[in-house]
């Protein structure tokens, strides 16, 4: 399969300010450290198998809209496009459409894309993949047509910042998506929602789940989506150059998934996880960018797997993959 669409141009931005993750840690009182002797042994056993170490942080005086802002305008000044060849402007988080600010509909307005459709997804970690994978069937070949698709995390409480198995940080993101192929072509989308969660408790059979229980199957369930979608789109792993994936653990990366796997852990992309905590599929752009440019003069050519895991409040998983088939 291939969608014939690709990816102009993407760009991201994360804070400078930065706080530690001992700092963050300190400040949440609902750690559970059953399994250790002490807090100490907890932060530096969590520190050493999450890989994270300073976590970005935007300040409260930082404005969303202001920042999307100067993200947008630097599009129009990298490329070639008018505003009215944009069609649709995915929100990729529900950050970005609240308080007294929609920042989605503030650019909208201010860039005068009075053609584009506002487009809300809103699986938080996987927006940009669902984005890429509905641009083939949402964008006419017939035209000039893009898909505009921002992204964003912005914590309110730096005491909500430790979810467990990671440590959230904040950024955005922002991805242009061109209705034919170019130099960096989406090939194939696969996906998987596992409603299990929700549709235990409904029916009285939840069971609840430790954060290690919890980690380890969505891990496993990961592990089996991505052997079944590379086989249904007939992809060998030795094929992939890089599997993309979110700044979430080192080690769920490295020594888990690749053991599943039976691969390397050098085909993971893992070289952003030390610097700016887990920021949404701001992650996926930001690696998928970074790989490309420290890569682009060394091959021509390369074939990425972007993977990202979304998981919803009521603990359901959502899981995609995104391919790419890039010339540099």
């Amino acid at each position: 399969m291939k969608l014939n669409t690709s990816v102009k141009y993407m760009d991201y931005y994360i804070p400078e300010k930065t706080v530690s993750v001992d700092e963050i840690l300190s400040m949440n009182k609902n750690i559970s450290i059953d399994s250790v002797n002490n807090y100490d042994e907890f932060v530096q056993q969590f520190r050493k198998q999450s890989g994270l170490d300073r976590i970005a942080v935007l300040d409260s005086k930082d404005n969303l809209a202001n920042i999307a802002s100067d993200m947008v305008d630097k599009l129009f000044q990298n490329t070639d496009i008018k505003p009215s060849e944009i069609k649709y402007l995915v929100c990729g988080n529900r950050v970005l459409m609240d308080d007294n600010i929609s920042t989605i509909h503030y650019i909208q307005k201010k860039f005068n894309l009075e053609n584009a459709v506002i487009l809300p997804i809103f699986q938080d970690c996987a927006s940009t993949l669902i984005a890429m994978g509905i641009s083939e069937k949402l964008l006419n070949k017939s035209a000039k047509e893009y898909m505009l698709v921002l992204t964003a995390r912005k914590c309110p409480d730096i005491k909500g910042r430790y979810v467990g198995f990671t440590v959230m940080g904040d950024g955005l993101s922002l991805v242009l998506i061109e209705n034919k192929p170019g130099r960096i072509n989406i090939t194939n989308w696969c996906s998987y929602n596992n409603g299990v969660s929700s549709y235990s408790k409904m029916e009285g059979s939840a069971k609840s789940l430790s954060v290690i229980n919890l980690q380890m199957n969505i891990i496993t369930s990961g592990v089996s989506f991505l052997q079944r979608s590379m086989k249904k789109i007939d992809i060998m792993m030795e094929n992939i150059d890089k599997i993309i994936h979110p700044n979430t653990n080192y080690d769920v990366f490295h020594e888990l998934y690749s053991n599943l796997l039976n691969i390397e852990p050098t085909k993971f992309y893992l070289d952003n996880i030390r610097n700016g905590g887990h920021i949404n599929d701001v992650d996926l752009v930001r690696n998928t960018k970074d790989y490309i440019y420290k890569n682009k003069s060394q091959k021509k050519r390369m074939n990425v797997l972007i993977y990202g895991i979304d998981l919803v409040q009521s603990l359901d998983i959502n899981y995609h993959i995104i391919t790419l088939e890039i010339s540099l």
